[in-house]
Parts: structure tokens; C-alpha cells; sequence
């Protein structure tokens, strides 16, 4: 029996990463599109996607509330980090790839004019480089083992260069990015 359902945009890097979120876990979920799901907006006033609804009827909005609930409840808690540090860590990074990190490089493709569009690369590029300096000290964003974390900072890498933006990977950004895609967890996430 699935857990529940799990609406999401799947070309969209916020929520499309649940997925192989939750097969990693071994968690057995229902994907539906809440474009295509007559119920979804009954069911989350909002008409927010990513959106969680389990079978005894608890509802997730918001992609860091579902990624955590998924990993609390599977038999894998240590993948949001062991030690409070870690865990505390594992929030920061999802939050900061989720506002930050998204907002700008998203901004990019909408900036109505060139000057704008600078602006807006100069922020991708300065987040990255945040990036990178934990990197500098560390394989993964958690340390020598992949976490939650970089499951999403993977994706978010990966949709930067499927949609041709504009701008390098720093030196230790591009090995991390190398490095998951040949790790287990890169490959299902780069699985159909």
C-alpha cells in the first residue's frame, strides 16, 4: 500500500527530485500532476506543487517539509545528517538551494532586460561560489557521504546545465557534481 501521494511538476527541479528521493529511501508513493489531478485543488488550497497527502490524510506543502518527512519516516533518518550539526546543516543547504540558489538562477531566464539578466548571473554566481567554499573542505555538502542535501544540489546543477545557463561551475563544484553523477544516487536520479 503507498504511503501516499506525492503531486508534483515533474520538469520542475524543486519537486521532480522527490521521487528518486523516495525510491532511495524505499518509500512506496503515488505521483500524480496536480495539473492532472482534479483533486489537487480541493486538497491544497494553495495549489502549491511539490504537496504531500499520506493515506491517514496529513498534508506537506513545501519541498524542504516533504524531503525531511520522507527521510524522518523511512528506515534511513541518518541521511538527513546523525549529529544536531549535520542535521542543522542538511536544513540550511535544502533551504538555501531552495530560495537562494533557485530564485536567482531561475531569474536569469525571466530578467526583462540585459542589465537585469548581469545582475541576476553575478547572484548565481556568487552562490555557487558559497557552494564551493564548503566544497573546498569537504567530498559531499554533508561531509564524505552524500546526504539529502546534495540529492538536491545535484538536481539543481543539472537543471542549470540543461537549461544552458550561462555560467561555469567553480573547480570544486564541478568535481562534486562529477563525482554524484557517477555515484549511485546520481544514477537514479539521472534514471528515468
Amino acid at each position: 500500500m503507498a504511503l501516499g501521494t506525492l503531486y508534483y511538476y515533474p520538469n520542475s527541479p524543486r519537486s521532480s527530485w522527490l521521487l528518486p528521493l523516495a525510491k532511495y529511501l524505499q518509500l512506496e508513493i503515488q505521483a500524480k500532476s496536480p495539473t492532472e489531478a482534479i483533486e489537487f485543488p480541493s486538497l491544497f488550497m494553495l495549489k502549491k506543487a511539490p504537496a504531500f497527502i499520506s493515506e491517514n490524510g496529513f498534508k506537506l506543502t513545501e519541498m524542504v517539509a516533504i524531503a525531511l518527512y520522507f527521510v524522518q519516516i523511512s528506515g534511513k533518518q541518518e541521511f538527513a545528517g546523525v549529529t544536531d550539526e549535520e542535521k542543522a546543516s542538511q536544513v540550511k543547504w535544502l533551504s538555501f538551494l531552495n530560495s537562494d540558489f533557485l530564485t536567482s538562477a531561475y531569474s536569469v531566464h525571466t530578467a526583462n532586460s540585459d542589465e537585469e539578466k548581469l545582475k541576476f548571473l553575478e547572484k548565481v554566481k556568487l552562490n555557487l561560489a558559497f557552494v564551493d567554499e564548503q566544497l573546498s573542505r569537504t567530498k559531499f555538502l554533508g561531509g564524505d557521504s552524500p546526504l539529502v542535501s546534495d540529492m538536491y544540489a545535484y538536481k539543481m546543477l543539472a537543471s542549470m546545465k540543461a537549461f544552458g545557463l550561462p555560467v561555469e561551475n567553480p573547480a570544486n563544484v564541478e568535481r562534486f557534481y562529477e563525482a554524484f553523477k557517477q555515484h549511485p544516487l546520481g544514477e537514479l536520479m539521472d534514471s528515468k
